[in-house]
């Protein structure tokens, strides 16, 4: 469990570095990365679960 919680967030950090560099502005990238976990964190933990 805890090798998934660092693989996460490292995706996670991972993710908002390379969106702030594209759109140069936190906001927009921390809120893309927002929409990105509420879509696709839910199946994921489902079928982390099953």
């Amino acid at each position: 469990m805890a090798l998934f919680v660092l693989a996460f967030t490292t995706a996670v950090i991972m993710l908002w570095r390379s969106l702030l560099d594209y759109t140069d502005d936190a906001f927009i990238a921390s809120m893309l990365v927002a929409l990105a976990g509420v879509t696709f964190v839910p199946p994921a933990a489902k079928l982390y679960r099953s």
